[in-house]
């Protein structure tokens, strides 16, 4: 486990060996053997022997992988003193689980007993959720501690706190709700497990309060701590059976069992506090707060959500915005936003701008509030925040600070294209493992790139990309459009590229885009900004259009800024007509071809993520993307945020790659 080995550290045991068993006992049966309990038993013994050996016999093979060419020593005194308070612990939990059955057998009736057990398997579906975080966070845990890492393993704990109680919470819920349908199944006798039912949920989750503390103990070498732990609730347990069986039975028993759950986890608790400083209880990891580090140094500055104009004048008046696309991210953000343009405005003693993140309040799932930063921004291959050099965690701890302060009430920013490296990614990570916020990644993509390299011709690096068979695709589609007329391509620049801009507008309101109203022409304000957006590039000498055109009509059009020879995309259109041919395809081939050619060419960034199948294919190289949740101090809801974001990150990569592969057969056919 302390190696991150968890298949193999329990699918020998926790499947291998149940396989085995009834495997085992068959053969046995058919070889003549009596089936009753004694082969049973031997059987039980012969499957743990067998996936004990094989598991030896397989970490021995990884070890060596691991670590060729060295002698084995065996220190069997530091073993056993390490492992016989582990066992104790099992022991222990094990003694807990069987001494209320055992205590019911002496001094109730078998009817009391069944009824008992009936309600003990109802619960166990509770149990399985610490275990399943118990497996999944015992070698982080080992890992942190030795590295030294106390706040990242703080932030880990708490986590894997969050993530194991409230789902056994909802579990627990669930249970209860069903549990007079469930005994029903039992037989109608059985009816008065319902209250044994209800205090061993709350028994189990009195456990789950603590997520694996029990784990954490264990793998820092604690162990005996926890074993302590686990026999005073033994002893208690025990003590509490003689006392409460007699009188109310079932009951009595389930009462027993709670609270040494409880006990035990109360002991743990405080144990971890007392050896590493931080609290892993529920109750207190929920209304915990990071505290604001340099808290002297910061009083009187603010970050503030500034909205309409006043959110793009403080943009543009930002003086480190050398972007030339920076100054049109908030009006970007206005026309996406029905005129109303939002800014995480951040500014330092002196009143001066440090730092401005577009971004607008948003509801994810429609419940839960919390600040998005959009996609593109700042029509850049990145979506970081325009921030002063060298001021990014300044600008960080505040934006925490008011957080903290409550004078951003979401709490929780969900920033997308973020990316991978860089000042203000360091910055993040560095105020996340020192607990003043708490990343959550939810995904990291590619982003496709074209990048110039000069020891390839155009002709070679499209045959790489492609390969032969959708190389040849592509090039039979071209002949195909050459054969119904005259197929051209142009590259327009700035005041040249405006006339063509009006031919882009129009054709988008044909397609897809114009049927799902969100082309251009459809929206006054977007349009208007359109054309003062690309007016401005044009007088800069940014502005490029490319043009796929057949017999001098537009088939299909793409908007870029050429900075310096780096090019972005920053829209595109086809005619639908002619989609059989797929001509954005098409473009993009001959505009790669075109700007392959040309010496002063850097890199052309596709515009969108890798999950776009045609970009997929044509842009060989990538810059790595990720989208973050960044929880300032509201870990209940950052977890639910996180949850839902999860949930739909997944049925997208599920839709996406349907999509992709649907797409590669057609453009090999």
């Amino acid at each position: 486990m302390a190696r991150g080995w968890k298949m193999l550290a329990y699918a020998l045991g926790f499947v291998l060996r149940p396989l085995l068993v009834p495997a085992l006992f068959l053969a046995a049966w058919f070889f003549g053997q009596k089936p009753d309990a004694l082969l049973a038993t031997m059987v039980g013994v012969a499957a743990s022997w067998i996936a004990a050996a094989a598991l030896i016999i397989l970490v021995q093979q990884k070890t060596r992988e691991r670590v060729a060419d060295v002698t084995a020593r065996y220190e069997v005194r530091r073993w056993m003193l390490a492992s016989l308070p582990v066992m104790a612990i099992h022991t222990a939990f094990m003694l807990m689980t069987t001494t209320d059955v055992v205590a019911l057998a002496l001094f109730r009736t078998t009817a009391d007993v069944g009824t008992y057990s009936a309600a003990a398997r109802l619960v166990a579906l509770v149990a399985f959720i610490y275990h399943g975080l118990t497996w999944a966070t015992g070698h982080h845990f080992s890992r942190l501690h030795a590295n030294g890492e106390t706040a990242a393993l703080k932030t880990y704990v708490q986590r894997a706190t969050l993530w194991t109680f409230f789902p056994s919470f909802v579990v627990a819920i669930a249970v209860a709700i069903a549990t007079p349908v469930l005994l029903m199944l039992f037989g109608n006798d059985f009816a008065g497990a319902f209250p044994i039912t209800l205090i061993l949920l709350a028994g189990l989750l009195a456990r789950a309060a603590i997520g694996p503390a029990e784990q954490l103990l264990i793998m820092t070498d604690n162990q005996i701590t926890c074993a302590y732990a686990y026999g005073w609730a033994f002893v208690v347990n025990v003590g509490l059976c003689l006392i409460l069986v007699p009188l109310w039975g079932g009951v009595g028993a389930a009462l027993a069992t709670a609270i040494g759950y409880a006990l035990a986890s109360a002991i743990i608790a405080r144990e971890v506090h007392a050896g590493f400083g931080f609290p892993v209880g529920i109750w207190s990891v929920v209304r915990q707060r990071p505290t604001a580090v340099e808290q002297a140094t910061i009083v009187g500055i603010s970050a503030t959500l500034a909205t309409g104009s006043g959110a793009s004048t403080t943009l543009e008046a930002a003086a480190h915005s050398h972007s030339p696309f920076a100054s049109t991210a908030v009006q970007t953000l206005a026309l996406a936003d029905g005129g109303k343009a939002h800014a995480l405005v951040v500014r330092d003693a002196s009143t001066a701008i440090i730092g401005v993140w577009p971004m607008r309040p948003h509801r994810l799932g429609k419940c839960i509030g919390v600040l998005k930063s959009p996609n593109d921004a700042n029509f850049e291959t990145d979506g970081d925040p325009v921030i002063a050099p060298g001021r990014e965690l300044d600008c960080l701890r505040i934006i925490a600070d008011s957080m903290h302060k409550r004078a951003l009430p979401e709490g929780i920013v969900f920033a997308q294209n973020l990316s991978t490296s860089g000042p203000f990614h360091d910055a993040l990570q560095k105020l996340d493992r020192d607990g003043l916020l708490h990343l959550r990644g939810l995904q990291t993509w590619q982003r496709p790139m074209l990048v110039a390299n000069p020891g390839s011709t155009a002709a070679q690096y499209i045959r790489a990309s492609l390969g032969k068979r959708r190389l040849s695709s592509v090039q039979s589609r071209l002949r195909r459009m050459r054969l119904k007329g005259n197929l051209a391509f142009k590259l327009l620049r700035n005041t040249d590229a405006l006339p063509a801009l009006d031919r882009f507008i129009a054709l988008e309101a044909t397609g897809w885009k114009g049927a799902g109203k969100t082309a251009i022409k459809q929206n006054a304000g977007r349009e208007r900004y359109v054309r003062e957006l690309c007016a401005i590039f044009a007088s800069s000498g940014t502005l490029a259009i490319g043009e796929l055109t057949l017999d001098g009509v537009t088939i299909a059009s793409g908007i870029l800024v050429d900075n310096h020879g780096r090019y972005s995309f920053l829209r595109t259109t086809y005619d639908q007509a002619h989609a059989a041919v797929s001509p954005g395809t098409l473009l993009d081939y001959v505009l790669i071809d075109h700007l392959l050619s040309d010496r002063n060419f850097k890199l052309l960034d596709a515009g969108t993520d890798s999950s776009v199948p045609a970009n997929s294919l044509l842009f060989a190289d990538h810059a790595e993307r990720t989208d973050v949740l960044i929880d300032f101090g509201r870990p209940l809801k950052a977890e639910c945020a996180y949850t839902l974001r999860m949930i739909r990150g997944l049925a997208k990569q599920f839709l996406n790659r349907r999509s992709q592969a649907k797409y590669r057969s057609k453009i090999v056919a």
